[in-house]
């Protein structure tokens, strides 16, 4: 469930989690990552393997407008205060759908101009990412992208996402204009996350550096820590 510091929701807390892939889904893209980093030298000879294997991992992806409206349909049967969106602007009638059912609708913006378009589509809050934030991201930094979009939006509120670890952070943002946080990556080193220990302390022993961003995993801009994978998708010649 999402928990927001906003009026517009009725609770008070000043966090929010952001939406986490399954496990399943982070232990196959590891195994995947590991398997393609050992094999990118011999993407030629293994061309058709590789195809396959694509074709396999699209097919369970929900991309057409009625799995999009399947997968909306279901989270709307259950109790909830706040259907978010991400990579797009929603269509005002589906916007307007679940307006009608009392819940609240959000967006995850990383510019000044989607922020502006969600305003349009009449969501209720905005989710201002900025590039240190995990999963897909833009280019503009949380400390930029933050007040720019608290004032364009306003007085639409804002919760700021991207890099927030700690209350220092917390407070920079709300010190930035936002009404709370967004977050996301944070939540997979907690007691409750179901990631394996080994997973765990990969996460803790990274270096800030080795969160690179790379189109390795699904076509579109993606924060990932630093493997084989994202090293080989970087090489010339690479699919």
């Amino acid at each position: 469930s999402v928990c927001l510091a906003l009026a517009l929701l009725g609770i008070g807390l000043e966090f929010a989690q952001g939406t986490l892939t399954t496990t399943r889904q982070m232990d196959a893209a590891d195994a995947l990552a590991n398997s393609l980093g050992v094999l990118a030298g011999l993407a030629t000879s293994l061309a058709p393997w590789r195809d396959a294997l694509l074709r396999h991992e699209v097919a369970k992806i929900p991309m057409t407008q009625a799995a999009r409206l399947a997968c909306l349909e279901t989270a709307l049967q259950h109790p909830i205060k706040l259907v978010v969106n991400a990579l797009g602007t929603p269509p005002r009638d589906m916007v307007d759908h679940v307006h009608s059912l009392g819940i609240k609708v959000g967006s995850l913006v990383g510019k000044v101009e989607h922020a502006l378009r969600q305003k349009e589509a009449g969501v209720d809050m905005i989710v201002a990412q900025g590039a240190e934030a995990g999963g897909h991201t833009g280019t503009i930094s949380s400390m930029i992208l933050w007040p720019q979009v608290v004032d364009a939006v306003a007085p639409i509120p804002v919760a700021a996402a991207g890099g927030i670890g700690r209350g220092r952070q917390m407070a920079a943002a709300l010190a930035l204009g936002a009404e709370g946080i967004w977050c996301g990556s944070i939540w997979l080193g907690t007691k409750q996350s179901d990631l394996i220990p080994e997973m765990k302390e990969r996460l803790y022993e990274a270096k800030a550096e080795e969160a690179v961003q790379s189109r390795s995993r699904t076509g579109k801009p993606a924060r990932l820590l630093k493997s084989k994978l994202t090293e080989a998708w970087e090489q010339p010649g690479a699919p």
